[in-house]
């Protein structure tokens, strides 16, 4: 088991598909859909374990999409002192009409953790790395995020 969740953006017939896998899988954890409404900011809805409140997967009205995975990179005490990313994933899908203006946000917020996001619209899918000293583009267009061990599954199972 890899506690990793799998990000995946591609294009298929009639649209583009935007996926995150919720890699919180205990039986004692119910899933909810959240939908939220800010003052002067587009709807847009969390998918998410009912005891969480931050944003993990997240669509807004504008077809913004949102995904988080954990990158495996070392962390010192001064990484966490920026913006939660679950915070910064509330004011992207509130705040962003596309992909462009949701990866500026990202990269002028104080943040922190080490993380790779998925950052997604109609035409455009990207995947960063983000933590509080980097953040750089790794991928573009059809873009996934799978673990070396997830990998030959995935592969099997991606059509």
């Amino acid at each position: 088991m890899d506690n990793h969740c799998i990000l995946l953006s591609k294009n298929i017939p009639g649209g583009r598909l935007n996926l995150r896998t919720l890699d919180y899988g205990l039986p004692q954890m119910s899933h909810c859909c959240t939908v939220f409404h800010p003052e002067g900011g587009y709807a847009y809805l969390s998918l998410n374990v009912s005891v969480l409140f931050g944003v993990f997967s997240g669509v807004s009205e504008k077809n913004v999409f949102f995904g988080e995975s954990y990158y495996d990179l070392a962390v010192t005490p001064s990484d966490h002192l920026g913006m939660p990313f679950h915070h910064i994933a509330h004011k992207i899908l509130a705040e962003s009409p596309d992909v462009q203006s949701a990866a500026r946000l990202l990269e002028n917020c104080k943040r922190q953790s080490n993380l790779q996001l998925l950052l997604a619209d109609e035409s455009t899918a990207c995947i960063y790395l983000s933590s509080t000293k980097t953040f750089i583009l790794l991928q573009e267009n059809e873009v996934e995020s799978v673990t070396p061990n997830e990998k030959k599954n995935f592969k099997l199972n991606s059509h």
